[in-house]
């Protein structure tokens, strides 16, 4: 039976008792029959699980894992570590794929023996008061690149050309990956925080061999209310931003970086490090209250960075 499994969609579920028939009607609804849907209901408190369940007893190709809440990383974890396919694709409950899109992208991977497809999408609004409220993110998150980078080449090629051009998304759910290439390289999502595609996309683009794009929007992506980047900024936030500062430090010192891949790196951690003051000033919370998430020792880093940000000593070590 896993020989048939072409694709191995893993959906990570909490509270979207609103959108999670839309994501998994777009999915069933596909033209492809060789795929699995694997559901971690990551500890919902409303309806979702009950709402998965309804599908999972209905479509024997929807999987349906009940978990306690560790997050949206843990949660696709727990789903890539039981995936059959040849290839996964990652797609948030809130969101929803285009029609007759599988089989394309299959055909387009396997027939190129792609490590890593990467493709484009299309971002919503939930109404127009959340249009309003938050209008500039489209064009600040915009998931259609300017050209099509078609060429078969390796992950820090593609992610310099695509950094060259201001075309690079940080997100997993733009990307269908060989799940041998993340099982041979040991590629997992950081747990315990937000923003982990930001890592778990470096990573891959840094050891992938094969890879392409396609310009076809693929992922539609929904911009709603009570979502990461519409809600405010807590201490959460916070320390996620740090974890992912220095943990892309540490993969920029791990991985065989080519030169030109180590600029693009290093213009990525100065951006990180603004984000992360740029975050700590719109929070208006006071760093050394910030007890819950952060040790006296990561207080002490975080107030370094926001002080230093574009000439952190840290980045400086990790990539000279």
């Amino acid at each position: 039976m896993s020989s048939e499994i072409k694709i191995s969609v893993i959906i990570p579920i909490y509270n979207v008792e609103k959108y999670l028939a839309e994501c998994l009607d777009s999915v069933i609804a596909q033209d492809f029959d060789h795929y699995e849907i694997l559901c971690v209901d990551d500890g919902s408190t409303d309806s979702s699980g009950k709402i998965l369940d309804e599908y999972a007893n209905r479509c024997p190709q929807v999987h349906a894992f009940h978990t306690v809440n560790r997050g949206l990383g843990a949660a696709r974890n727990f789903g890539l570590k039981r995936s059959r396919g040849e290839y996964v694709l990652f797609v948030d409950s809130d969101d929803y794929l285009q029609k007759n899109i599988l089989r394309y992208l299959y055909e387009q991977a396997s027939a190129f023996d792609l490590d890593i497809l990467h493709f484009d999408g299309d971002i919503i609004y939930e109404d127009a008061e959340l249009e309003q409220r938050f209008g500039k993110l489209k064009a600040r998150y915009a998931l259609s690149r300017s050209r099509e980078y078609g060429e078969i080449t390796d992950g820090q090629k593609l992610y310099c050309n695509m950094k060259q051009n201001g075309d690079h998304r940080e997100v997993s759910w733009l990307q269908l990956l060989r799940r041998d290439f993340l099982e041979e390289n040991n590629l997992l999502f950081p747990e315990g925080i937000l923003n982990e595609d930001i890592i778990f996309d470096f990573a891959c683009l840094g050891l992938a061999k094969r890879v392409s794009h396609r310009r076809k929007n693929v992922y539609v992506y929904r911009i709603r209310n009570n979502s990461i980047i519409t809600s405010p900024i807590s201490e959460k936030t916070l320390y996620s931003k740090l974890r992912c500062y220095l943990e892309y430090a540490l993969l920029a010192a791990k991985l065989s970086l080519r030169d030109e891949t180590s600029k693009h790196a290093m213009s990525m951690l100065r951006g990180l490090g603004r984000g992360i003051k740029s975050a700590y000033k719109e929070s208006h919370l006071n760093i050394d209250d910030c007890t819950q998430y952060f040790t006296p020792a990561s207080r002490a880093l975080f107030k370094y960075i926001i002080n230093n940000p574009l000439q952190s000593i840290l980045a400086q070590l990790f990539l000279r």
